[in-house]
Order: structure tokens, then C-alpha cells, then sequence
């Protein structure tokens, strides 16, 4: 255990000598992402329990503020039962990942969406989670070879205000008690964290550096590398990503059509891809919140200085990201880009 210790003290102090002094946020950044995954570190297939992987101190790598994000960890050996309620979330769904054999590189095993669930006259339900469904229960997912993740993703058109949906999840046909101290697994969750770490670091600056080579300033464009479940996104969102680079007397304008969808938002974010301040602040709409003309069409505004509706907050930020995430659409209809363009703020 002391060896295991030590690898995640070491892993910690590699990712401070990874920072680049003049942006002191970064260390933030590091805080943020080791928080997230030491949530998950006592994370036990046998014994599974659901942790929110999205609170406000857990921004990293593109984080969504205007969902609930529950993950915990299954294996293929055992099977288990998931019981909830949707709450009042404008989608919810339920992914399976493959184990991850290191990074953030995984792919999806299967996704249950709640449109397709078998629901009481409340809401409530029950998930099987098995090799095989010799009952033939009306909610199933198959447990392939490898699972690891699996996720339960909420969205929500108006989150202060709209009920969030309640999960337990048991392994089930055992009677089995978790040890006092699974000390091995625990070592090892303390060695994948030292490793971890430095990488993740590592990745924060090289995927900012990314999106500068391939996105212009002041633009937004299909971001082709998010499509199809790719990095624990989910292969029913369409993703755009964009640039912000303004001086302080600009603002960007977004115009665009509301596509046909079950949820819809763009989120700003810092270099460091953390979303910015949600509770103070207004860095991120929906559709709800979003005003539309006659033609369903929108003009959202991006300024240092926010005084009306459609404008979103940039913490004065002179350059930063900002993603939209069109879920649920019909595939049968183009997803146009919005069109771009830099004002002088009044």
C-alpha cells in the first residue's frame, strides 16, 4: 500500500512540473479532474454504487452544466438490477462502456434511451443487467465481454428548477458483503490515479493547442472527432465545437436554426476545457431559455459584458471554446452550423 501511495504522491508532483506557470489556472484544473476521479476510486463491480461524476468542482474535459451525470462500475460476471425514476429530465440515458484500458479511449457497449423503457403510471422502472434475459424482462441490457463504465446521463431544459431523476443499482442472486478494507483494489485505484494524473495534464494543454490548429477564431465547425460515441459521449449527439478570440470591445454573434431535437445547449468553456461559472452567471442556454424568432431561428451573443437575453458570459475571457450538443435529433435532417460573426460591443 505505501508503494501505491507513493506512486500517487510522484504523479501529483510530475503533473505540477507539467504546468505552464503563466496560466496558474491550471492547477485548478488538476484539482478538478483528481476530484472527479477520486470520487470513483472505491468504485467495486461486485458491490456497484452510483457516484455524480458533474458537480460544480468536477469540471474537466468538457463537462455539461446543465445535466446529472451518475457512473459506477459493472462487470460481465455478475448481474444486477437498476430501479428508478426519470424526474423531469428532458432525456435520460443509460450507457455501457467497455473497460478502459488506459486514458479516456473506450468505446460503447450498448444504450438503453428512456423513449424506449417500460415505465408505471409514475415513472418508475427496473433495469436487468445480464449476459443473457431468460426472464424476459421488458428493460435489458446485455453485459458483453470487457464491460467496465457504465453511465446514467440526465439532460435538462431548465436544471435549477426541473426534479432530478433517483437511481440504485444492486447486484442481485448473491448474498455476498463487500470487505471491511479491499485493500488490493484500493492500491491499485491509488497507482491508476498516479498515472493518471500527469496524463490528463498533459492532455488539457494538448487539446486546447488541438482545437486551435483546427478550428479558426471566431468560427464553429461539426466536430467529426466527438461523433458516434466516441471518448464516453454518447452516438445519438451531434457535436459543434467553436473559437472565441475577441478584444475587449468585441462581441460574437451566433446565428443559427433550432433543429428538431429532444435537447439542445451550448456551453462556454475556458482553455483548460472547464465549463465556465453556471451559478453566477449565465455561460450556457438551451433550448428552452434560448429566444427564437418566427422562423425558429436564434441570434446568441457572446460578450465579457451581459445586459440582455440570448447573451452568454464569458467571465471577460479574451478566448475560449464553446460546444453545442444537439441530442436526439432526426437523422434525416441536416444539422446546419450557425453563422458567425464579430461586433463592436456597444
Amino acid at each position: 500500500m505505501k508503494d501505491s501511495w507513493q506512486k500517487f504522491i510522484s504523479g501529483l508532483e510530475e503533473a505540477g512540473k507539467l504546468v505552464d506557470e503563466s496560466k496558474p489556472e491550471t492547477y485548478r484544473a488538476i484539482v478538478r479532474a483528481l476530484t472527479a476521479n477520486l470520487d470513483i476510486l472505491e468504485l467495486d463491480p461486485a458491490f456497484p454504487q452510483f457516484v455524480d461524476s458533474n458537480q460544480f468542482n468536477h469540471k474537466w474535459f468538457l463537462d455539461v452544466p446543465d445535466g446529472y451525470y451518475l457512473q459506477t462500475s459493472l462487470c460481465e460476471d455478475y448481474e444486477y438490477l437498476l430501479q428508478g425514476n426519470l424526474g423531469d429530465a428532458a432525456y435520460t440515458s443509460f450507457t455501457l462502456y467497455e473497460e478502459s484500458k488506459g486514458g479516456l479511449n473506450t468505446k460503447s457497449l450498448a444504450t438503453l434511451l428512456d423513449k424506449d423503457l417500460k415505465l408505471d403510471a409514475d415513472n418508475n422502472f427496473e433495469i436487468l443487467f445480464a449476459k443473457e434475459n431468460h426472464s424476459g424482462v421488458a428493460n435489458f441490457i446485455k453485459l458483453e465481454e470487457n464491460t467496465g463504465l457504465f453511465w446514467v446521463r440526465q439532460l435538462f431544459d431548465d436544471i435549477k428548477h426541473e426534479k432530478k431523476g433517483s437511481f440504485r443499482i444492486n447486484r442481485i442472486n448473491t448474498d455476498e458483503k463487500p470487505l471491511a478494507f479491499p485493500e488490493e483494489q484500493y492500491a491499485r485505484g491509488l497507482r491508476r490515479l498516479g498515472k493518471m494524473i500527469p496524463m490528463l495534464t498533459q492532455m488539457t494543454g494538448f487539446a486546447y493547442a488541438n482545437q486551435l490548429k483546427k478550428t479558426e477564431a471566431n468560427s464553429v465547425r461539426v466536430w467529426e472527432e466527438m461523433q458516434g460515441g466516441a471518448v464516453f459521449t454518447s452516438d445519438d449527439t451531434f457535436y459543434q465545437i467553436g473559437r472565441w478570440d475577441l478584444k475587449d470591445d468585441e462581441t460574437l454573434v451566433l446565428k443559427g436554426k433550432m433543429p428538431n431535437c429532444r435537447f439542445w445547449s451550448i456551453v462556454l468553456y475556458s482553455e483548460l476545457l472547464n465549463s465556465l461559472d453556471n451559478e453566477y452567471r449565465m455561460t450556457s442556454l438551451t433550448r428552452k431559455n434560448v429566444t427564437l424568432n418566427e422562423q425558429g431561428e436564434f441570434e446568441i451573443t457572446l460578450s465579457a459584458r451581459v445586459d440582455s437575453e440570448n447573451e452568454l458570459d464569458t467571465e471577460g475571457r479574451k478566448e475560449g471554446l464553446f460546444v453545442i450538443r444537439t441530442v436526439g435529433f432526426d437523422k434525416t435532417e441536416e444539422i446546419l452550423l450557425p453563422e458567425t460573426e464579430v461586433r463592436r460591443k456597444a
